[in-house]
């Protein structure tokens, strides 16, 4: 593509040749996979299936795919929808009642510590009145419906407008400037619950937070930020645009989509900025681990009624029977207990072998 090509300084080729001799050294493909995945994909004998049966789980937060210390990325077109499909994911989390958040299927907040999770969404593109709308129209139908109770559940959902609080224009995967966004995140602990620390951060979006200059540098910058905020031991969520001129990449795709764990697309045939209410094809494009390695299928979202909770579009399977699937999996060939896939997917044990409804 014609705006991929650019003339390099000599400092610039240096900073990529050192990149490309880093990269020459990566293990293979699988470097990435779990004990239990590899023993998976080859020919072990039950017992060593048994020896790991027992290892760290992923610690999924908002389970199949924002984990804890992992990053991913979501990419589509402009106005397709992805900052209001983020603050639905933001409303999920913070919300005590743990809805789902596509209502035929079992995508949702797990059980954690506290009776919600902290989000900070640092809005580098939505303007005060735009918030609001989404809040109204994406949130509030995840959240409890009495005032007291909504407050509740929204005080751990944290908003920053970032141009208004002076940290725009600043590319934050840069060393230098790391420490701004540590900042915020300390911060932010004793802010909507005391003493809850961010289960996650939400960057809105990937553009504007680096400002797009020095290219090479933000790239090498962002993979060192996301190790740092992995080892925070909290989820990242990052939006990010398609290209102008194919909605099927993005700016400098290969390189960032290595960075993540899970790199998730939105797009439309045709013109992108539609209603809601008009399907959204949902895919990934790269998996490093869990459910969706196992998975990875395409399937649609629409929003029927604004305001509302999101929907998958024509699913293959009830609710219930999607439930029941995950369930069998997790139970039978993970060999997860009862109680810990109910903590999974944010139910009980009970509830497992119950038929499903649409206000769980």
């Amino acid at each position: 593509y014609k705006e991929d090509i650019r003339i390099l300084t000599p400092e610039e080729f240096e900073t990529i040749r050192g990149m490309a001799e880093q990269r020459i050294g990566i293990p293979p493909e699988a470097w990435w996979k779990t004990e239990r995945e590899r023993i998976a994909i080859s020919p072990q004998t039950s017992t060593d299936i048994l020896e790991v049966a027992n290892m760290n789980r992923l610690d999924y937060i908002l389970w199949p795919f924002l984990v804890r210390g992992k990053s991913t990325l979501l990419y589509a077109s402009k106005g397709i929808g992805k900052s209001a499909l983020a603050h639905s994911i933001a409303a999920c989390l913070s919300s005590r009642q743990k809805k789902r958040l596509f209502i035929e299927n079992s995508w949702g907040a797990s059980k954690g510590n506290f009776d919600s999770y902290k989000v900070l969404y640092l809005d580098f593109e939505n303007q005060p009145n735009e918030h609001l709308d989404l809040l109204k129209r994406m949130c509030r139908k995840y959240w409890h419906t009495e005032k007291s109770e909504t407050e509740k559940d929204a005080k751990n959902f944290l908003w920053k407008n970032m141009p208004e609080i002076g940290l725009s224009g600043i590319n934050f995967t840069l060393p230098e400037n790391h420490q701004k966004l540590l900042d915020l995140l300390d911060k932010a602990q004793n802010e909507g619950e005391s003493n809850h620390p961010v289960d996650v951060l939400i960057i809105d979006t990937y553009h504007e937070f680096t400002s797009l200059s020095d290219e090479v540098n933000t790239h090498r910058g962002l993979r060192e930020l996301l190790r740092i905020l992995n080892e925070r031991n909290l989820a990242t969520l990052i939006l990010n645009h398609a290209k102008a001129s194919d909605s099927q990449k993005m700016s400098g795709y290969n390189i960032i989509k290595e960075s993540f764990a899970y790199v998730m697309k939105l797009r439309r045939e045709g013109e992108q900025s539609r209603p809601l209410s008009e399907p959204i094809t949902v895919s990934f494009d790269a998996v490093r681990t869990g459910w969706l390695g196992r998975e990875l299928t395409e399937f649609k979202i629409y929003q029927p009624e604004s305001p509302g909770r999101w929907h998958l579009y024509s699913p293959e399977r009830s609710a219930t029977e999607e439930r029941n699937r995950i369930r069998d999996y997790y139970i039978n060939v993970e060999k997860f207990g009862k109680e810990e896939t109910a903590k999974l997917l944010g139910t009980s044990p009970a509830s497992l072998y119950r038929d499903v409804k649409d206000a769980d």
